[in-house]
């Protein structure tokens, strides 16, 4: 048995046509990209103790349901079928997302018939991060809910080659442009972080320690950015309680799932410093959407 070493895994994916269809169907498992930072799959609780008046030792065990979670975490890359839109873009009829498969082999460079694969089924974003910063690259970080977890010593799916594409590296984003002006009121010049939260809500059913359905609720949408005052803040504050037309993150170096333009956001609140510093007037201003495009 040989100890499993760093450098060695690999991920993809493949959309499911029903929640947990696993690796039925396609059999064509597709790239996230060249650059994964993170891949960490839980089991959750497997069991829970029992305890009683008689004696504060656990008495029993009594299995829980099966709750299992992915996290993934990758760069930004020029890619034809983007992970990304499957974690935030609803269908516009059901307001579903759709499910996703995930293959996952941490040892792919090992002997043949020593290999792990997990296959990861029913799995929906519970959330999606973007992140950047001046002189960094463009980071995803998802977490999702997954019905089940399987194992298998052959890959099900045929993974993708690779992408080869460019990588999103950060530049300015543009202005910030209040609602009915012109007037550009600040520029998000130093970072973005901004976050979609799906509100998943898991079910299970009585006779089953499965997962039977995973529903995505209220589409929350918050973030923040790095913000470089113009005329000393005078038209932001003039503007505070104005909505904004959109906020516009564009990802440098890609031309497809480059720009995500939130719509009709306002600011949360407002701090401002003025310091003993060369920064100038700057502040890591919070906001909220009611939604966004992605192309």
């Amino acid at each position: 048995m040989a100890l499993t070493i760093p450098f060695n895994g690999n991920i993809w994916f493949k959309p499911e046509s029903y929640y947990a269809e696993g690796t039925s169907g396609s059999k064509t498992g597709w790239r996230i990209s060249d650059k994964i930072y993170a891949v960490r799959w839980s089991f959750g609780d497997t069991f829970k103790g029992l305890t009683g008046i008689s004696s504060p030792n656990i008495s029993a065990f009594i299995s829980t349901p099966s709750d299992p979670t992915l996290h993934v975490e990758w760069v930004a890359q020029e890619t034809a079928n983007s992970l990304v839109s499957y974690c935030c873009v609803r269908n516009s009829t059901t307001s579903d997302l759709t499910s996703l498969c995930f293959e996952i082999c941490p040892n792919i460079y090992a002997t043949a018939g020593t290999h792990t694969y997990l296959v990861l089924t029913g799995c929906k974003a519970k959330s999606i991060n973007l992140k950047s910063g001046t002189g960094n690259e463009f980071i995803y970080t998802a977490d999702f809910s997954v019905c089940s977890i399987n194992t298998s010593d052959t890959a099900s799916l045929t993974s993708q080659g690779l992408l080869n594409g460019a990588f999103g590296v950060f530049n300015k984003a543009g202005n910030v442009v209040a609602k009915n002006t012109s007037t550009a009121i600040a520029t998000i010049v130093d970072d973005i972080d901004v976050t979609c939260n799906n509100n998943l809500k898991d079910l299970w059913d009585h006779d089953s320690p499965y997962k039977q359905a995973c529903v995505p609720g209220e589409k929350s949408i918050t973030g923040t950015v790095g913000l470089y005052f113009d005329d000393g803040g005078k038209s932001f504050i003039d503007n505070l309680y104005v909505p904004l037309t959109n906020v516009t993150v564009t990802i440098g170096s890609l031309t497809t799932y480059k720009t995500w333009t939130f719509t009709d956001a306002v600011w949360v609140g407002l701090d401002m410093e003025l310091g003993k510093t060369n920064d100038g007037i700057k502040t890591s201003q919070k906001f909220t959407a009611k939604d966004f495009t992605l192309v």
